[in-house]
């Protein structure tokens, strides 16, 4: 196999975004309406690239491998969307005790309990493409946690094989959203300390399975181990 590294963009794109500023700053009415809009991504998202390899620096495939850069993408908080088998994912029940914060981020976390197989999605913009749909290579990753709190011990990082799906956006006329999802991931109860709870946090998605960015901030969703079958030892 022959391994290679994408050059990153990092340096064109400061150097397109400080040319975008100095454009608005001399401008000479100083009208902001008619500055060119400020790109965080200067201007090169979506930007195709073909790869083309030679053994020697003089004859190259003419298969021409298409890459895409994206730019930076928004994920949302991620929510359990179905539960494998029919069974349907727990809603999050805010203490009614709870105040401020507390009770606040248990009413935005969406769905807080996952079993092994439920269907996870988080809503993602920035996505590139016409079609985003068409993604592959697209990944969620998360910490697999046991216990809570200060005295939760990261049991591993687990990486979740993903793809983009359209969800239709809110009214008649709206443009769909896109959504990455995924499939939890399985664990043995037997696997798993008598007692501990297990949880997934500081979710992240990626879109070509290497680069990842963090998810909103959101509380652990609990994550519910697969039950022993008769004769498991």
């Amino acid at each position: 196999e022959i391994f290679f590294t994408m050059p990153e963009l990092e340096a064109e794109v400061r150097q397109r975004s400080e040319e975008v500023a100095a454009l608005a700053q001399a401008s000479s009415d100083g009208d902001e309406a008619g500055a060119p809009a400020e790109d965080p991504d200067g201007g090169l998202a979506g930007l195709e690239v073909f790869v083309e390899l030679s053994l020697n620096g003089q004859n190259f495939t003419e298969d021409r491998i298409r890459f895409t850069y994206h730019g930076g993408i928004q994920p949302d908080v991620v929510k359990a969307l179905a539960g494998p088998d029919g069974l349907v994912a727990e809603k999050a029940v805010p203490d009614p005790k709870a105040k401020g914060k507390a009770k606040e981020e248990a009413h935005d976390s969406g769905d807080s309990s996952a079993h092994a197989g439920s269907k996870l999605g988080v809503i993602t913009k920035g996505l590139p493409g016409q079609d985003p749909a068409t993604l592959t290579f697209c990944a969620l990753r998360a910490e697999m946690v046991s216990g809570e709190g200060e005295a939760a011990e990261v049991v591993k990082v687990v990486d979740m094989e993903a793809h983009v799906e359209a969800v239709p956006g809110a009214g008649e006329d709206a443009e769909p959203v896109y959504m990455v999802v995924a499939l939890a991931p399985s664990v043995r109860a037997q696997d798993v300390p008598e007692g501990a709870p297990l949880f997934l946090r500081h979710f992240q998605v990626a879109l070509n399975g290497q680069c990842f960015t963090a998810c909103s901030e959101q509380a652990p969703m609990k994550l519910e181990p697969v039950p022993a079958s008769a004769g498991e030892p």
